[in-house]
């Protein structure tokens, strides 16, 4: 679930994954399609523990933290 609740202005990037929510300044296409489908893939697959998810278009790192972080809550 994407919603449009938006977090602070210095890190318009940054999306919480938390349980089943998902927050994301969308004005700013914090969130893609594809870890989009990704974070609902981890939430089907039950996975509970918080992790941050970093994806954007102007952090060439975003993919590989969420990956580490998902990794590393298993």
């Amino acid at each position: 679930m994407l919603t449009g609740k938006s977090l602070r202005d210095d890190k318009p990037h940054r999306a919480r994954f938390s349980g089943v929510k998902i927050r994301a300044v969308q004005k700013f296409a914090a969130v893609t399609d594809a870890a989009a489908a990704e974070i609902a893939r981890s939430i089907k697959v039950g996975e509970r523990k918080r992790s941050f998810v970093y994806n954007c278009e102007w952090h060439s790192r975003c993919r590989r933290v969420f990956h580490l972080n998902e990794r590393r809550s298993r």
